[in-house]
């Protein structure tokens, strides 16, 4: 690609990712795949560099403890909110390569949307249909 048009989709990302952010006030990010051995202050310091980090959280498994791979950071700018996103989405923290988005900006699950046409779950059929007499009869 050409620098022209690398410079063009950065442009329009900047604007769609500012737009979003600021239609919404919320400057929660959503951070994914992280290591099971990131902490809270390691995630912190990935973001403060894009501005000021309110809080960070790493979601943990309730049973054991560890972590579940995810997280959450917000900022107190959404402006800084989106520089932070477009520089970190898809680099490397503690040795994984994270995801980086908005917290509201849901992805639909084809599972769940197609939970009902695919012809599962309990609409008849199966089991035993066979009559009630002896067998031979």
């Amino acid at each position: 690609m050409s620098n022209k048009v690398i410079s063009t989709v950065l442009a329009l990302s900047i604007l769609f990712i500012s737009t979003t952010a600021l239609s919404s006030n919320d400057c929660k990010i959503f951070v994914a795949r992280l290591s099971w051995d990131t902490d809270e202050p390691l995630l912190r310091e990935a973001f403060e560099p894009y501005g000021t980090v309110n809080s960070t959280q790493i979601i943990l498994d309730q049973a054991t403890g560890r972590s579940r791979g995810f997280g959450f950071v917000e900022m107190s700018n959404c402006n800084e909110a989106s520089t932070a996103i477009l520089h970190l989405d898809q680099t490397e923290l503690d040795g994984r390569s994270i995801a980086v988005k908005f917290a509201n900006q849901a992805t639909p699950n084809p599972r769940v949307n197609d939970r009902n046409r695919d012809g599962g779950g309990y609409r008849g059929g199966g089991g035993y249909q066979g009559g009630g007499g002896k067998p031979g009869s």
